[in-house]
C-alpha cells in the first residue's frame, strides 16, 4: 500500500481508538470506574489473502496490543478495557468488497468461517453488552471473539482455550461459564418482563 493508505488507515483505526479512549478515559479516571470496549478484529491476528490489507492488520493488531495496555494500566482505577476480535461481518464498510469479489468472499471468506457465512454486526451486540456489564467485571485486556471465526483458528484451541457460549456469540474463558449463564438467565428474565 501507499504511505498515504498507511497513514490513512493508521490515523482512523489506531490513531482514533486511542484519541477516543484517552478522552473518555480521563472522565472514568475522575469517577473511578469505567468500561471501554474497542472494535478490533480477527484481520489483527490473521493475514486476510487474497487481498493485500497490510495497514488494516498492523492497525488492528495495534488496537489489541493498545487494549491490552490500556487495561493494565487503567486496571488501579477500576477502568476495564476489552475489545472485540469479529471475524468477516457485513458491514458499509465490505459491501464494496462483497459485490466486486463474490467469488473471494463466498469461496474464501465465508467457507472459512465456522457457520459458512459472512456474520452480521448484530451479531456481536451479545458480546458487548456481557463485556459492559457487571458480569463481565473479571475481563480485563482480552479480546472477545466472534462466532464467525476461522475454522483453522478454532481448530487450534485445546481444552485450557476459551470455551464457546453460542448464544452470547463469544468466547468465554471457562472459569467464566458460570457467571455467563446467570447473567443470560438475568437478561432472558428481564427481556420476559419488558415484553410482558
Amino acid at each position: 500500500c501507499s504511505l498515504d493508505t498507511w497513514r490513512q488507515t493508521m490515523a482512523v483505526n489506531l490513531d482514533g481508538v486511542f484519541l477516543a479512549s484517552q478522552a473518555v478515559g480521563r472522565q472514568m479516571i475522575r469517577q473511578m470506574s469505567g468500561s471501554i470496549i474497542n472494535i478490533g478484529s480477527m484481520s489483527g491476528r490473521i493475514v486476510n489473502w487474497p487481498f493485500r490489507h497490510a495497514a488494516y492488520n498492523v492497525s488492528k493488531a495495534g488496537v489489541h496490543m493498545l487494549t491490552k495496555c490500556l487495561a493494565t494500566e487503567w486496571a488501579e482505577f477500576n477502568i476495564r478495557v476489552n475489545a472485540l476480535a469479529p471475524g468477516y461481518v457485513r458491514t458499509e464498510l465490505t459491501e464494496e468488497v462483497l459485490r466486486e469479489h463474490p467469488d473471494v468472499v463466498n469461496n474464501v471468506w465465508a467457507k472459512g468461517a465456522v457457520q459458512n457465512r459472512i456474520g452480521s454486526v448484530e451479531e456481536l451486540v451479545g458480546a458487548t453488552v456481557y463485556l459492559a456489564s457487571d458480569e463481565g467485571g473479571s475481563g480485563q485486556g482480552h479480546q472477545a471473539a466472534a462466532r464467525i471465526r476461522l475454522r483453522h483458528d478454532l481448530a487450534r484451541h485445546s481444552a485450557r482455550r476459551p470455551v464457546r457460549i453460542a448464544d452470547h456469540q463469544a468466547t468465554l474463558w471457562p472459569h467464566h461459564r458460570n457467571r455467563h449463564e446467570q447473567w443470560r438467565s438475568q437478561m432472558d428474565d428481564g427481556q420476559r418482563r419488558h415484553a410482558g
